[in-house]
């Protein structure tokens, strides 16, 4: 298998002309938090435009790639890295692989709208395309590379990116993750410092999505400033914005409450354990209570173990019927709930019965919806926005 690490190297070679710099300061893509973390599309920019290819094709080369020098246009199989007129060879690593591949990489590009396939457009189409098949040399390279794209830090159209698939073991996800960053070079993405992303030269990640994270750019070490502008990089944002929100939304977490079970009689103090997974991960996991909430905690990454993660109920929370909700998200914020009824003492029959601030409906003590801001008066934290 040929080093990733040099692939990356080489893929990062190509230069970047005056004009696409200038294109990538234009405007500036902020995180939650208003820090800057890379420069979006130049005013103007269209999402549904012809500015950007929104077909991405996985080609295996059946029966060989044949390839030109010119300029970078999938339609019409020409390339700005082809050496001379080149021959890739097919994928050799059989159907069940490649059928896994694909998978991987729909999973990797499903946040946005973007459409990943094995059939190839034609040249009437705009689109991408990802060859993923043969070996560095068919190109014309004399250093072993994984990959190469052009990197740019702007989208690219038409453009065609190069996974060196049959230099690798079988091993559809780590070749999916070379792919994720050949692709996404010519979307705009540059290196990142953070290895649960496609975009780092870092090895041994495991399984990689572009991350809704504020991650330094760099290779080997964290730079304090991007080669495409700003101080970080935010892959996730960075393609939602270039290629649109997927209309089909990345499914949740698969979420299940141990404890307690449906139907149960709880007594004062008593925990909640759930347990959460998801492919990319678990953003955050929190326990809700007739529709406030009790507890949040941070999830843990892809790979961790789901939990459980364990929630302590306050001593004094009111008697009744408790609708108790765990609220799982990924790292994206795709959310899953998971629910169960039970019941401490006999259920309520006035705001009497309940705490200050909450009412009495159907044998539950429930909180109004929060509304305070800070400086309101309130009676209790429950009713302000922020908690507190």
């Amino acid at each position: 298998m040929k080093s990733r690490f040099v692939l990356l190297l080489t893929a990062s070679l190509v230069t970047l002309t005056g004009a696409q710099q200038a294109h990538a300061s234009d405007e500036a893509l902020v995180d939650d938090h208003g820090q800057l973390v890379r420069k979006a599309p130049r005013p103007g920019f269209e999402v549904q435009s012809d500015h950007v290819s929104k077909i991405l094709f996985l080609n295996r080369c059946a029966g060989g790639c044949n390839l030109t020098p010119g300029v970078n246009d999938a339609r019409f199989n020409t390339s700005t890295i082809v050496a001379g007129p080149s021959v890739v060879s097919p994928w050799r690593h059989g159907d069940a692989s490649w059928n896994e591949l694909v998978q991987c990489v729909t999973e990797l590009y499903a946040p946005y709208d973007v459409q990943v396939t094995d059939v190839d457009p034609g040249n009437n189409v705009f689109h991408h395309e990802a060859i993923v098949a043969g070996d560095y040399t068919e190109i014309g390279y004399e250093t072993p590379v994984g990959g190469v794209a052009p990197s740019q830090c702007m989208p690219a159209n038409n453009v065609i990116s190069f996974t060196f698939a049959n230099g690798y073991g079988n091993n559809p996800i780590s070749i999916c993750a070379t792919v994720g960053q050949e692709t996404a070079h010519s979307y705009g993405l540059e290196h990142a410092f953070d290895c649960s992303d496609p975009m780092t030269y870092l090895n041994a990640c495991g399984r990689q999505f572009f991350r809704d994270a504020t991650t330094p750019c760099g290779e080997f070490e964290a730079l304090s400033q991007c080669q495409c502008g700003g101080t970080a990089q935010n892959s996730h944002r960075w393609l939602r914005t270039v290629l649109g929100e997927n209309p089909m939304a990345v499914a949740g977490p698969t979420v299940n409450i141990q404890n307690p079970s449906e139907g149960d009689s709880v007594s004062a103090g008593f925990s909640v354990a759930a347990t959460a997974t998801h492919m990319r991960g678990i953003g955050s996991v929190q326990l809700w209570i007739n529709g406030t909430m009790y507890g949040d905690e941070e999830g843990q990454p892809p790979g961790a173990a789901p939990g459980p993660y364990w929630f302590q109920t306050p001593s004094d929370l009111a008697d009744g019927i408790m609708d108790i909700e765990i609220r799982a998200t990924n790292d994206i914020g795709s959310e899953t709930i998971a629910s169960i009824t039970v019941q401490k003492g006999a259920p309520c029959t006035s705001a009497d019965t309940c705490q200050d601030g909450q009412f009495c409906e159907e044998g539950r003590c429930i909180f109004p919806q929060a509304t305070g801001e800070l400086g309101d008066s309130c009676v209790s934290g429950m009713e302000c926005v922020g908690g507190l």
